[in-house]
């Protein structure tokens, strides 16, 4: 890929890259949150993984973060351009106290984040603790960060 367009809208909350190969767009479309209610100092890396849409490849961190509101959250960043692929936690405040430990966070499972969360759940960084937690329209997934 050689050109980058970025989109947002008017509050800068979500962010759409639309990826460019010699000038034509690309079938690839990632939609991200920008994570900007992060400590920096609190980012910690999970571990690595290759994933596939369609027939991009592409290289991929696993990364802790921790919201300013001390919330734990998951992102995952692209090795290439160390552009945030998604984020893989969601923040509910009003429901942290469902989490057991400081290993535990929301997944968001749905939309975008279907396919990589299919390929995450019970793997070797994290666990699907079985639990569910239902927000608005959707479901959220109780996931722990596998620390051993």
């Amino acid at each position: 890929m050689e050109q980058f367009a970025r989109l947002g809208n008017s509050n800068n909350k979500q962010q759409n890259i639309i990826l460019f190969d010699n000038g034509k767009k690309s079938i690839i479309f990632r939609k991200f949150a920008v994570i900007k209610k992060v400590k920096k100092e609190k980012i910690m890396y999970i571990g690595q993984i290759t994933h596939t849409i369609g027939l991009e490849k592409y290289n991929l961190d696993i990364e802790s973060v921790q919201y300013t509101d001390n919330n734990l959250g998951v992102v995952i960043i692209d090795q290439k351009d160390r552009f945030q692929f998604t984020v893989l936690s969601t923040n509910i405040p009003k429901k942290q106290h469902l989490l057991e430990n400081d290993s535990q966070f929301f997944a968001k499972t749905w939309s975008e984040n279907q396919q990589i969360a299919n390929q995450l759940r019970n793997s070797q960084f994290f666990k699907d603790t079985g639990r569910r937690v239902d927000i608005n329209f959707v479901t959220a997934e109780v996931w722990e960060i596998i620390t051993e």
